[in-house]
């Protein structure tokens, strides 16, 4: 996450920067996540976010453009957003933060197209991600080692903790059951989702599930970016259960990024294969 002292860039830079993200998706695939402006949120605040794209931690924030979403949103204890805005805004993400606690912030792309130029760049991809059996598979299907096209769809998720306002409510606190499921932490129904079992920044370890189209997805591949105060970026690998969980241990105060993936046969033959990417982001302030 990072602060809110930036200048916002002009709509024709906003606009530029569409052209150039379209373009060097052309060349590599690379992570994609929300990025909540600053370290703190509070009730009846706007909440501002960016949308980046990049590799290991590292990427370029992209302005608003409503065709690149399917679906985007804030999730409170109380209330469910839609995301507005207009083309080219920046940040990409502006909403009001309605409800103290846990929230989600939520995004999912609409298709996009990726065209690798040869099989070593698409290889490096899988190598990547631990997806070697895909390099086995593309082979058996008689596939070119050429101009491989791939279609592409993101899925992200931000958790965020909402202080509450300084004003004290004089009414009688709400009794919570401590075994209710936070919204924020419920199932979004992501065709490929990343799911906290509790508020990661509350605890110092993240317990996660990944699911695919609402079943557990056991032996892939789940990749956590830490980033500290200094902006140093540790890349830890995990593979989940069959259950389709992995543990992290999360002690440390700073920034985080979940990401996996999942490559599926399409059925769209104008593609050779269809890509699904998760994603989970969460700020993890000192103790106070």
């Amino acid at each position: 996450m990072r602060h809110a002292n930036r200048q916002a860039p002009r709509i024709a830079a906003a606009l530029s920067a569409i052209v150039l993200f379209s373009s060097t998706m052309q060349a590599v695939a690379h992570e994609y996540w929300l990025d909540p402006v600053g370290t703190r949120w509070v009730a009846g605040e706007e909440l501002q976010a960016d949308i980046r794209n990049g590799q290991e931690f590292l990427g370029t924030a992209l302005p608003f453009d409503p065709t690149a979403f399917a679906r985007a949103g804030l999730i409170s204890e109380t209330h469910r957003q839609g995301l507005d805005g207009r083309l080219g805004d920046y940040p990409a993400i502006r909403l009001s933060l309605q409800d103290a606690g846990l929230s989600l912030l939520l995004l999912e792309t609409t298709r996009r197209e990726l065209r690798y130029d040869d099989f070593k760049a698409f290889e490096t991809f899988l190598d990547y991600h631990g997806l070697q059996d895909i390099a086995e598979r593309h082979a058996a299907r008689g596939l070119p080692r050429q101009n491989i096209v791939e279609h592409y769809y993101r899925y992200c998720k931000s958790l965020i903790d909402v202080e509450p306002t300084a004003i004290t409510s004089t009414d009688a606190p709400l009794t919570q059951d401590a075994s209710r499921v936070a919204p924020a932490l419920s199932p979004q129904n992501q065709r490929l989702e990343l799911i906290a079992d509790s508020n990661p920044m509350q605890a110092d370890t993240l317990r996660l599930q990944l699911q695919f189209e609402g079943k557990a997805l056991a032996g892939r591949q789940i990749e956590l970016f830490f980033r500290d105060s200094a902006d140093a970026i540790t890349r830890t690998i995990a593979v989940t259960d069959a259950s389709g969980n992995v543990e992290f241990a999360t002690e440390a105060a700073g920034d985080y990024l979940a990401n996996s993936v999942k490559v599926v046969e399409p059925a769209d033959t104008a593609a050779h294969w269809e890509t699904h990417w998760a994603s989970l982001t969460f700020h993890k302030n000192e103790n106070p």
